[in-house]
Formats: C-alpha cells, sequence, structure tokens
C-alpha cells in the first residue's frame, strides 16, 4: 500500500539487521595467499594431489582447507592441503574424517553392484 508513490521512488526496503549478521557470519573473506606461499605447499606435497595422490602440475593445482572454513576451520597455512581441483571440489565443505567415509561408502557400493556381493 504505497500513499505517495511519487515521494518514495527510487528507495527500497532494505533489512538492515539480516544484512549485518550475514556480514559478521561471513567474516572478512578468504585470503589471497602469495605465490610464495602456494609453491611452499607445492613443493612440500612433491606434485601429488593430497587426496587421491596423482601427479599434478602447480598451474593445476588448487589449495584445500583441511577443515573447511565453513566448518570453523582455519584460513592459514596449517590448515591447506595441495589438491587436484577433481578432489577439491568433490570434498566440499566436508571434514576430512568424513570424506574418508563418503570415499568408503563409495568404493564399497561400486565394487558390490560390479562383483555382485558385499566386501565387508
Amino acid at each position: 500500500m504505497i500513499k505517495a508513490p511519487g515521494k518514495t521512488s527510487g528507495y527500497y526496503i532494505q533489512d538492515i539487521e539480516t544484512n549485518a549478521k550475514y556480514k559478521l557470519s561471513r567474516g572478512k573473506g578468504r585470503i589471497n595467499f602469495p605465490k610464495e606461499v602456494r609453491e611452499l605447499i607445492y613443493d612440500t606435497a612433491k606434485g601429488k594431489c593430497a587426496l587421491c595422490g596423482r601427479k599434478i602440475t602447480y598451474e593445476n593445482m588448487t589449495l584445500d582447507h583441511i577443515v573447511p572454513l565453513a566448518m570453523n576451520g582455519a584460513d592459514d597455512v596449517s590448515n591447506l592441503q595441495c589438491t587436484c581441483e577433481a578432489c577439491n571440489l568433490f570434498k566440499g565443505s566436508v571434514l576430512p574424517d568424513d570424506f574418508m567415509e563418503r570415499i568408503t561408502e563409495i568404493f564399497l557400493y561400486q565394487m558390490d553392484k560390479k562383483q555382485g556381493k558385499r566386501l565387508l
């Protein structure tokens, strides 16, 4: 119900409290780690994905948060690992133990489907 549309045109209703809470919960954002840090993580991993073990080039490396930021993981070097893009996308915002459980379930299901019997 707009009583004076001419006086209110160009103005929008905004939920300031929700916007402020959203900004606080998101924090200050991700850190863009410098090239030297990325190279150190790559060299420490010997150029292999920490999740699947495949050899990857420096250009194809993605940094994965071991404990995801969504699970209150730290956005610092001690919480980073070298991963290929496929593994990083597959892992998503899952904790390491949950990720391993998920991989095991997928493997067992696929083997069961292929062999026709349960492995464990």
